[in-house]
């Protein structure tokens, strides 16, 4: 494919390829230990060699790819410890931000939130939708906060949470369970009960990684 970015800006050129290879590394199409073409990449995105440079020093800042001396650019491996991190950091900031958006959500969001809830259990057979669909609740109840650094902050964590679950795999009884979660969410919503709407909201969070914690162990055969 010969995709042509049509922004002249230096800047822009970065952040185009940078979110070109990081959706290919997300989806799983290049997966961890894959290397990167800077070459090939520059013919792809039609551009020069110096624009997917600095995209992929982003990129490693940003925890999806490691630069190695003699070897390139590398998709990193994310490891368990990683996802426990990522975990407590999504917990601590989203159940800090559900106290201060509870009492703004209205009709209209929770008719929103379960639309979303309709597309993720239609999107069941699809892991990666379901999962972007996942995290979108999130983001949208993380949004009502107006906390642009904890957005920022959040995003891409996101990206990372989707990606370790590709990588590990789910099982279907999680995904059965992701959905019982989010429906406890929005009830609690409904139901006014905003100690219950938190209390959910941190249980769906935590129990997405002890359910990776075991995907790990079975699929990656390591907890390091």
């Amino acid at each position: 494919m010969n995709l042509k970015l049509h922004s002249p800006g230096a800047t822009d050129l970065v952040s185009q390829a940078y979110a070109y290879i990081k959706r290919k590394i997300v989806t799983n199409e290049l997966k961890s230990g894959d290397a990167l073409s800077i070459s090939a990449l520059s013919k792809e995105l039609n551009i020069s060699r110096t624009p997917i440079t600095a995209a992929c020093q982003r990129l490693e800042y940003d925890g999806f790819v490691n630069i190695v001396p003699k070897q390139g650019v590398v998709v990193r491996f994310l490891t368990v410890n990683e996802a426990r991190d990522i975990t407590e950091l999504r917990a601590a900031i989203e159940t800090y931000s559900a106290k201060r958006v509870f009492h703004v959500i209205d009709k209209e969001d929770i008719a929103n939130l379960e639309e979303g809830f309709v597309r993720m259990a239609k999107s069941r057979v699809n892991l990666y939708q379901f999962m972007l669909e996942d995290t979108g609740m999130h983001k949208y109840l993380l949004g009502k906060g107006s906390n642009d650094q904890f957005l920022s902050i959040v995003d891409n964590l996101y990206d990372l949470s989707v990606l370790i679950g590709l990588m590990t795999g789910q099982d279907p009884a999680r995904l059965d369970d992701i959905l019982q979660e989010h429906r406890n969410i929005i009830d609690a919503l409904i139901d006014k009960d905003m100690d219950r709407f938190v209390r959910s909201l941190d249980i769906n969070i935590m129990n997405g990684f002890i359910s990776l914690s075991g995907q790990y162990i079975r699929n990656v055969g390591t907890l390091v």
